[in-house]
C-alpha cells in the first residue's frame, strides 16, 4: 500500500467513525423517546389491571416491551462509546489512561518553556484528589 492510499484509508476511517458517532448520538434521542413511551404503556397497563379492565398478560407484555426498549437504548449508548474510540484510534490514539505519565515528555516541556511563556500550564501535574478510600483508575491488565 502506498502513502496516498494509506492517507485516504485513514481519512475514511476517521470520517466513518465521526459519522457513526453522530448517528448514534441522534439515535439515542429516538431510543429514549421509545423507552419513555414504553414506560407510559406499562403504567397504563398497570392502572387498567388494577381497575379490572385488563388481565395481567397485558402488563407482562408491556413490561417485556419496556425491557426491550431499555436494552436497545443501552446498546446505542455503547455504540457511541465504540465509535468515539474508533475515532480516537483513527486519529492516532489518545484514549489510553495516563495515570502516572505526563501528557508531554519533560524534554518537550523544556523546549516549550524556552520558546514561549506558557505560565502555569507546564507546571507539574497536580496530585489527583479523591475521596477517602477511593481507588484511582488503573491501566488494563492485559
Amino acid at each position: 500500500m502506498n502513502y496516498q492510499n494509506a492517507v485516504l484509508r485513514a481519512a475514511q476511517e476517521a470520517e466513518d467513525a465521526m459519522t457513526d458517532f453522530l448517528r448514534s448520538r441522534e439515535e439515542v434521542g429516538f431510543r429514549a423517546q421509545s423507552e419513555t413511551a414504553a414506560q407510559r404503556s406499562v403504567d397504563l397497563a398497570l392502572t387498567q389491571y388494577r381497575e379490572g379492565a385488563t388481565d395481567y398478560t397485558t402488563v407482562l407484555n408491556t413490561q417485556q416491551t419496556l425491557v426491550a426498549q431499555q436494552d436497545e437504548l443501552t446498546g446505542v449508548r455503547g455504540d457511541i462509546a465504540q465509535s468515539l474510540i474508533a475515532l480516537y484510534k483513527a486519529l492516532g490514539g489518545g484514549w489510553q489512561i495516563r495515570q502516572g505519565r505526563a501528557v508531554l515528555p519533560e524534554q518537550t516541556k523544556e523546549q516549550m518553556r524556552e520558546r514561549t511563556n506558557w505560565g502555569g500550564l507546564l507546571a507539574p501535574d497536580l496530585e489527583m484528589k479523591t475521596s477517602p478510600g477511593a481507588e484511582l483508575p488503573t491501566s488494563p491488565d492485559w
